[in-house]
């Protein structure tokens, strides 16, 4: 038996050497390799300022680069191509209309903290489509704060863990109308948040695929993420049916402009707006006072609605 055991050892780490090697020589002298090569282009920004600190940028229909800047404005840049490798900035928009959105302590009232933070938006996703007359965005952002850090030298900073939002702008011509078409999303206690997302249309309806960021390390609370649990929607693909939005209708926040605030628990440390509490009553809806804001830390969290517009995809 031992004999057989070393021989069943000898053989794994024969092979294991043997696939190292494989993987070596397939990197590093692979006639492939030699064949993949990357140029730089260069984008003189021309007097219009420099690159921002940017998350996620793309053209639209209109032949404009649309760039996304982390604290929440867009910029849309008219570029001209001089060369292959040579192109210049001659035309700059800024677009504040994410930026702005109001933040939100975990308990849902306005923001307590710091005025950059409170006046910011984490902004990280941005998909356009529409037409080369009116181009649509989409823009995914959430609270600008940033708690934990490593070891969670940062505690809890009272960020909203439910302050992930949607948002859409549409050029009509002259202006940018603007609405938030999902509110309420996760937004962990560090900086995963609702992030990069993609339109597409399936048999005859629109959609966004959304990606959605995780409260924990591999699945675990840490110290990193605050120890916060995974929420319903959190740390996943989720799917935004716009046609089934269009068909809402556009609500009104304090002056904002929305459509879709997704239902949360009842959370037993805040009063329900009707106020009811006992789920019997056929008036109970479990609102609670500033929702969709202010996860709580898990308490009023969103949840998953069979057949609503916000679904799990994987």
């Amino acid at each position: 038996m031992k004999f057989s055991l070393k021989n069943t050892y000898l053989s794994s780490l024969k092979w294991i050497l043997a696939l190292f090697l494989s993987l070596f020589i397939g990197l590093f002298f692979s006639p492939l390799q030699a064949q993949i090569d990357f140029t730089k282009s260069n984008l003189n920004f021309n007097g219009f300022g420099s690159a921002p600190i940017t998350t996620s940028l793309t053209f639209g229909p209109d032949g404009r680069l649309y760039v996304l800047e982390y604290p929440g404005t867009i910029y849309a840049l008219t570029i001209e191509r001089n060369t292959s490798d040579d192109y210049v900035v001659i035309a700059k928009e800024a677009i504040t209309g994410v930026k702005i959105i109001p933040n939100h302590d975990d308990d849902g009232t306005s923001c307590s903290g710091p005025s950059g933070s409170c006046n910011s938006r984490e902004s990280t996703g941005l998909a356009v489509s529409g037409t080369a007359k009116n181009p649509i965005l989409y823009v995914t952002s959430s609270d600008f704060r940033v708690g934990s850090g490593s070891n969670g030298g940062f505690g809890d900073v009272n960020l909203d863990t439910n302050s992930g939002v949607i948002t859409q702008l549409t050029w009509n011509g002259s202006t940018w109308d603007i609405v938030d078409l999902v509110r309420g999303l996760p937004r962990s206690e560090e900086n995963h948040a609702t992030n990069g997302l993609e339109f597409t249309t399936i048999n005859g309806n629109d959609y966004l695929i959304v990606a959605q960021g995780g409260h924990a390390n591999g699945g675990a609370p840490s110290a990193n993420f605050s120890y916060l649990c995974e929420y319903a929607l959190s740390g996943a693909i989720l799917s935004v049916n716009l046609t089934a939005l269009e068909k809402m209708p556009v609500l009104n926040d304090n002056g904002r402009n929305y459509v879709y605030n997704l239902p949360t628990l009842d959370d037993p440390t805040r009063a329900n707006v009707n106020g009811i509490i006992d789920p019997n009553n056929s008036s109970y809806n479990g609102v609670d006072i500033n929702d969709p804001w202010g996860g709580n830390d898990g308490l009023n969290q969103a949840i998953v609605v069979p057949g609503g517009p916000v679904q799990i995809f994987s």
